[in-house]
């Protein structure tokens, strides 16, 4: 694969994912939603690869892995109205057959077929395989790193417009309940520093918490900083009721971040750091 190849990839992308607009808006929302996810979780990896002095090869591979990753999603909301895989089918083998069926890989050679294709089919596994060589696990690790970034970028923005009255996104939102209620095995596992499975999410604050979990299975130093740039764990924090439990969870998930980003200190001193930023976020300070 050369330089010419990934921009006839980016060509191809956007003809692709034109064909499935139909001049709705309501429709084509969420298709518009998920081809500028794409783009920016391309610019997120190109970043984070940025980081680690990646070679030209590695980069290529990682934009490509980057920009076919939610090729399924397309097909998935035309012939199932939904984001949710579960209620669907898992769209990352969705977008695997739509790339064998239009060999849009055709130009790449066997191995970096392999390595893009195990990135593609891990990126929204809830871990990634053992066993795997160095470089096919940090592409791996690459991409999903690079879609939590950007998730979490859309799925804040998104609460702070529903909190501003904006109008719900169920594409976002999954139909879950939207009350005060946030399951105990939920915080046990942010509190315990785990990920957080989608069998026990009941409410949309249980999804939110579920968001924050993300933390826990981040990868690079670069990843941890622009996370804690944005401010992703706060801003979904400040729209969580404001209850102990959900507080010591987040926290735990600040001091982790915290700690990932710098070795300066001790864990109690970025703990009380993290609870002062905690208390001023919401207004208890």
């Amino acid at each position: 694969m050369n330089d010419r190849d990934l921009q006839r990839f980016r060509d191809w992308f956007q003809h692709y994912t034109d064909s499935f607009l139909a001049g709705d808006d309501r429709y084509d929302g969420p298709i518009r939603l998920k081809i500028d996810h794409t783009f920016r979780v391309c610019r997120n990896i190109r970043a984070l690869g940025r980081s680690l002095d990646l070679p030209a090869g590695p980069m290529r591979e990682a934009e490509t892995a980057a920009l076919f990753h939610d090729l399924g999603r397309f097909r998935q909301y035309r012939d199932y109205g939904t984001f949710l895989d579960s209620a669907s089918a898992n769209h990352a083998r969705l977008s695997l057959l739509e790339m064998g069926r239009h060999r849009v890989l055709a130009p790449c050679s066997t191995e970096e077929k392999r390595r893009i294709a195990g990135a593609i089919a891990a990126h929204n596994a809830f871990a990634v395989p053992g066993s795997l060589t160095p470089d096919r696990r940090r592409l791996m690790l690459l991409l999903r790193d690079a879609d939590k970034l950007d998730i979490w970028k859309v799925v804040t923005e998104y609460y702070e417009r529903r909190r501003a009255g904006k109008q719900k996104e169920s594409v976002i939102e999954l139909d879950l309940p939207d009350d005060d209620t946030c399951s105990a095995a939920v915080l046990n596992c942010l509190c315990r520093e785990q990920m957080v499975k989608m069998t026990d999410i009941h409410t949309l604050n249980d999804f939110k918490l579920l968001q924050i979990g993300w933390v826990y299975d981040l990868n690079f130093p670069e990843t941890f900083r622009m996370l804690q740039k944005e401010g992703f764990i706060e801003g979904i924090a400040a729209t969580l009721p404001r209850t102990r439990a959900v507080r010591e969870a987040v926290e735990t998930a600040l001091a982790y971040a915290a700690g990932k980003v710098s070795d300066n200190g001790g864990r109690k001193d970025r703990m009380s750091e993290v609870r002062s930023r905690e208390r001023k976020m919401t207004g208890d300070g």
